[in-house]
């Protein structure tokens, strides 16, 4: 028998949390015509075991396009409510897919808005590809969302204490310094086209301490399904507004998309 370690929780308290996400969807929505209408915070659990996949895909981002050779998954991000601010969609997940090589990229310099504030950050190579997924559904295909790409980054700490509450439960923890950028994408995997679905950036900072869970469930996503549990959140994106880039690649975003159709 498969081991399962999990957080006790009786199946009203399960009801209580789906209800409780649901009318905070379109508070969300009503808060802000920014990012926040369109992408959920998102808590990044590490998992295990991580899998991984040599399906050749093209991503293409505005800083340009990348074919890494082998995916690993070692990543799950679930919709969070953070300070009770809600979310824009309680069913919408990632998988989080390491890329190798990493994406060599020119330092950029990022300037940025989110809940946090303006921040500039040090923006470097790509490191992970996100999918949209599924959390316990074989039956439906992952959500039509972004799928984005995520860079390194390094900038000052925010040292924020926040409330997190996802559908395994409740926890505090301090934000602290940020991790990665990442850049919606749009993403070719074979005869497929997955186009960006709407300009939302996320920023994505560690936290203290980490909240720790063991969770099994499966994951859906375009490559396949996945029986990983979920253990530390270790990372909290954030959606977030792109202001500049210095110094960006000479060549549009339409010109690179051009390039490779």
């Amino acid at each position: 028998m498969r081991r399962r370690l999990c957080f006790a929780m009786s199946v009203a308290v399960a009801c209580v949390i789906a209800c409780a996400v649901t009318p905070l969807t379109g508070l969300a929505d009503a808060q802000t015509d920014g990012p926040e209408k369109f992408e959920n915070h998102e808590l990044v659990y590490a998992v295990h075991p991580p899998y991984s996949v040599t399906d050749t895909v093209l991503v293409i981002d505005q800083f340009g396009a990348y074919r890494p050779d082998s995916l690993t998954m070692d990543r799950y991000g679930v919709p969070v409510l953070k300070n009770g601010e809600g979310v824009v969609d309680p069913l919408r997940f990632h998988t989080w897919w390491l890329m190798h090589p990493p994406n060599p990229e020119p330092i950029r310099s990022v300037l940025l808005d989110n809940q946090f504030g303006t921040q500039e950050l040090t923006v470097g190579d790509g490191r992970y590809l996100l999918l949209p997924a599924l959390k316990n559904d074989t039956n439906n295909d992952p959500p039509r969302a972004n799928h984005y790409e995520c860079y390194d980054a390094d900038g000052p700490p925010v040292d924020v204490l926040v409330s997190l509450n996802d559908q395994f439960g409740g926890h505090e923890a301090f934000v602290t310094r940020p991790l990665f950028f990442c850049n919606p994408a749009e993403k070719r995997h074979g005869d497929e086209i997955y186009q960006i679905e709407y300009e939302a950036y996320l920023t994505c900072y560690e936290l203290e301490p980490p909240p720790t869970l063991f969770e099994w469930i499966l994951a859906l996503d375009q490559f396949g399904t996945w029986d990983i549990e979920l253990m530390t959140a270790e990372w909290l994106c954030v959606p977030t507004e792109k202001f500049d880039v210095v110094p960006s690649r000479d060549a549009s975003w339409g010109t690179i998309k051009a390039r490779y159709r």
